[in-house]
């Protein structure tokens, strides 16, 4: 098989920037009226602009079919993170650091998704309990 000569700062691949799913992409979309209703969640720090592409993931996700992205997410798998794992599945990996580690990015995440939580009750129009 012949090697690929690609030199280096030499674009191989294009996206078009519409495809880019993007914080002001998600702040102006049909979810506006959410990051507005919440200014505190989602200000401009570091966090709130993950906070806003995981709301705007999760709507798309909830659209299906009818999302522009759906090809997209339709093909990824779904994020497996070690805060998942059961105790007994981390005690295998013979790590005590990692384990304490990923037993506080555990809190973290549920901290995470119980400042969202009622962001995802006031619109249950975007985010349907029922998917």
């Amino acid at each position: 098989m012949a090697k690929a000569n690609i030199p280096i700062k030499k674009a191989f691949i294009f996206v078009p920037y519409s495809i880019i799913i993007t914080p002001q992409l998600a702040k102006d979309s049909t979810l506006k009226p959410i990051f507005k209703a919440f200014p505190k969640i989602f200000d401009n720090s570091s966090i709130s602009l993950d906070y806003i592409l995981w709301v705007f993931l999760m709507n798309e996700k909830f659209k299906g079919q009818s999302s522009f992205y759906y090809p997209y997410l339709s093909i990824i798998n779904e994020p497996e993170i070690l805060s998942d794992w059961s105790s007994e599945e981390k005690s295998e990996l013979q790590d005590p650091f990692l384990f304490i580690k990923c037993e506080k990015n555990h809190k973290i995440v549920l901290s995470h998704f119980e400042t969202l939580k009622q962001v995802f009750q006031q619109f249950p129009e975007f985010f349907p309990e029922d998917k």
